[in-house]
């Protein structure tokens, strides 16, 4: 396993795949279903990690999905997220998250 934020003590099984795999392909590939107009969407790698965690760990509801990368620190690490950003809640984010499944 993979230490998470460089500590030894701290380890987590999704830090090995947060380095394994280069998700910069996931902005290009969306680029044309996000419009520069309306309130700011979710970044796309942020919805495609969660989506990620959710079947890696079994995390079928997606309220539950937002619950757990709201609590588990290596969850929020692994999306790039702060303790300080919000976590997207599934009840704004639902039609995102549909359409990145039929990708």
């Amino acid at each position: 396993m993979c230490s998470v934020g460089g500590d030894d003590s701290v380890r987590s099984p999704i830090a090995a795949h947060r380095t394994a795999i280069d998700f910069s392909f996931i902005d290009r590939l969306t680029e044309p279903l996000y419009s520069g107009l309306g309130r700011p969407s979710v970044p796309p790698q942020v919805l495609v990690r969660m989506m990620m965690i959710g079947y890696l760990y079994g995390l079928t509801s997606e309220r539950r999905l937002c619950q757990e990368v709201h609590l588990n620190l290596a969850y929020r690490w692994f999306c790039g997220l702060s303790l300080e950003d919000k976590v997207p809640r599934s009840e704004e984010h639902t039609s995102e998250l549909q359409s990145l499944r039929h990708l």
